[in-house]
């Protein structure tokens, strides 16, 4: 690419190699799917609406926008720089529990819609450094779920799979959490401003805990 470019229409198919130059990308498309392996040098990638499909490893230097659905193919990651990453719309497997989504950024990584709810996800990580925003409802995974980062609620939240893990804490903003985890949940950090705190396995805590209701 020379510059930053718009792509839109009913469905958007990229066969070859993207070079993205060192621009951003927008696309507009209704339907339309991303390999990693196949894009390269992007400064930013944002896409406006619909479904889009993922996978491999996405790769930015500036902000990654998801305004729609997203489908994973494959196991995925989104690199992205300072500027985050961004999970407006709901986020699903392709097949039950054999695509894992794993996001690092040293930025805010916000997850909009629910996670895992049609087709849950083998497993969801996120890195150390900035934090983590999940509104809910749910996250549901097959497999194991590991926060780096500091996690904050914008609304009530159910987390459920194989295990748990938060390395640096949750901020409940006055809202309600539900750990449904086979196995133990870790909870490393301050887990502060829950309501309602509610563990279906078991929990290993070191940290603050504060939470208003049950």
């Amino acid at each position: 690419l020379l510059g930053n470019v718009t792509f839109a229409g009913l469905g958007g198919a990229f066969n070859g190699s993207v070079d993205g130059g060192g621009f951003g990308v927008q696309l507009g498309f209704v339907e339309t799917a991303v390999d990693g392996a196949r894009w390269s040098n992007l400064a930013s990638l944002r896409f406006e609406s619909g479904t889009i499909g993922l996978s491999n490893t996405i790769t930015t230097t500036g902000l990654q926008e998801y305004n729609g659905s997203v489908v994973l193919s494959d196991n995925t990651t989104l690199v992205a720089g300072a500027a985050g990453v961004s999970l407006l719309g709901a986020v699903d497997g392709s097949t039950s529990g054999n695509q894992s989504l794993a996001v690092n950024t040293t930025g805010p990584t916000v997850f909009g819609g629910s996670i895992g709810a049609t087709t849950p996800l083998a497993s969801l990580t996120t890195n150390a450094g900035g934090n983590t925003t999940i509104a809910g409802p749910s996250v549901i995974t097959t497999g194991n779920q590991s926060y780096g980062d500091v996690v904050v609620l914008s609304g009530d939240v159910e987390l459920r799979g194989q295990a748990g893990k938060f390395a640096a804490g949750l901020e409940g903003g006055g809202n309600d959490l539900t750990l449904n985890f086979t196995n133990a949940t870790t909870l490393d950090g301050n887990f502060v401003n829950i309501i309602n705190l509610n563990s279906e396995g078991g929990v290993r805590h070191h940290g603050a805990l504060s939470h208003a209701g049950g």
